[in-house]
């Protein structure tokens, strides 16, 4: 039998559930809670605006960091991504 890539081999151990428990309570909720303090000092808009670059910026690091190769469906997403952001700025600039 082939083996499949979605097949893993691993077992739940307390230091993994740890782990795994340390990533989602500081890279969800900590930043959450960083992102919802911010718009005191921001309008909501421009809070949104950073938030929605991340995607670009992860893209970006990507490449130059690990080599991740530079295709269409990159590069169309990292439009898209941007029109939006634009968009918001243009909403923004009405207000």
């Amino acid at each position: 039998m082939c083996p499949s890539s979605w097949h893993l081999d691993f077992t739940l151990t307390t230091e993994s559930f740890l782990l795994a428990l340390g990533v989602a309570v500081i890279g969800t909720a900590i930043a959450f809670m960083f992102n919802m303090s911010a718009i005191k000092y921001v309008s909501a808009i421009v809070a949104e605006i950073c938030a929605a670059m991340e995607p670009i910026l992860a893209a970006v690091f990507s490449i130059f960091l690990f080599d991740m190769p530079f295709d269409a469906v990159v590069g169309i997403s990292m439009l898209v991504t941007l029109v939006s952001v634009i968009l918001l700025s243009l909403e923004e600039g009405k207000s």
